[in-house]
């Protein structure tokens, strides 16, 4: 077994710069194409070995945290799905989690802190599984949780779980807005649930995301687009009225991340993020400054004997 006793890890938030809803399939689930990004805003996850039979433990911290009952919690559940997969017979590690990325936001922080405790514990239990068999096993709990795993930016179809990683050349500095709004749990389902046949789309517009990234250069505007936005619309109008009271100068241009209800806008190299912060902020938004992520960046362990 590995002399480790300790891995840290980030469990990085994402973006949707591009997210189409293609089809519902006969399963009951639906089809998507998706252009995914890691962002610095993140969850902080540390993995520590424990006495022997102490079982998994898990422990909370950050605001927010409250809603999720421990029953539910994406990254216990994966630890203790890993355990039995991998045959640990003796699974005993505290899982503590930090948490900074807002709850049901649509920018994946469950599923994120799933991946994160995936890859810790893939190497504090010595598994040494590679990444193709870690998301594999990821997705059976999350469709986001194997874009996670490899982190960066990816092209993601099926449900999610199929995941077309993308060179490391692009970079942009974004504001995530977070407004006002009560925990909705199950939010996503719902969102899909409520789809009409005019909200779906046949994926171009990640294709063209996807080349333009892959060539280094940004997204056009024009296929910044997301297929629950209609349906975001129908179900929380009282929600848009905060995003048009979030217009900075008549200049700032919101994407919905997700099935909602954060929003990001890229910035440029010559904006001034703390006016811009304490404009959102006195809106009543939660605003996080933030960046995008190499594969390596969003995924990095640290080791501790």
């Amino acid at each position: 077994m590995s002399e480790l006793t300790k891995v840290k890890t980030i469990a990085p938030a994402k973006i949707n710069i591009a997210l189409e809803v293609v089809n519902k399939r006969s399963d009951g689930f639906h089809n998507i194409d998706t252009v995914m990004s890691a962002i610095s805003l993140s969850d902080t996850v540390t993995l520590t070995k424990t006495s022997p039979n102490s079982g998994v433990r898990l422990k909370t911290l950050g605001v927010g945290t409250n809603p999720i009952a421990q029953s539910d919690n994406l990254a216990l559940r994966a630890a203790t799905l890993l355990a039995d997969r991998a045959s640990i017979k003796r699974p005993d590690v505290n899982i503590e989690l930090e948490k900074r990325i807002p709850l049901s936001a649509g920018l994946g922080g469950g599923s994120s802190d799933a991946a994160a405790v995936l890859r810790g514990l893939n190497v504090l239990w010595d598994i040494n599984w590679p990444p193709d068999k870690i998301a594999n096993l990821g997705s059976e709990l999350g469709s986001d949780i194997p874009f996670f795993v490899y982190g960066g930016c990816a092209r993601c179809t099926g449900r999610g779980e199929v995941v077309s990683p993308l060179p490391d050349g692009w970079s942009m500095n974004l504001v995530v807005l977070m407004p006002i709004v009560p925990y909705i749990k199950n939010k996503t389902s719902l969102m899909f649930q409520n789809l009409t046949t005019s909200d779906f789309s046949d994926g171009r517009h990640s294709w063209r995301v996807a080349q333009r990234l892959a060539r280094g250069a940004p997204p056009a505007t024009a296929d910044i687009v997301n297929g629950f936005e209609s349906t975001f619309s129908r179900l929380y109008p009282n929600v848009l009225s905060q995003f048009e009271s979030y217009d900075f100068e008549r200049t700032t241009q919101l994407h919905l991340s997700g099935a909602g209800p954060a929003v990001f806008t890229f910035l440029r190299k010559d904006a001034e993020f703390e006016l811009l912060r304490e404009h959102f902020q006195k809106l009543g938004a939660q605003c996080f400054m933030t960046q995008t992520l190499t594969a390596a960046e969003s995924t990095e362990i640290e080791y501790v004997k």
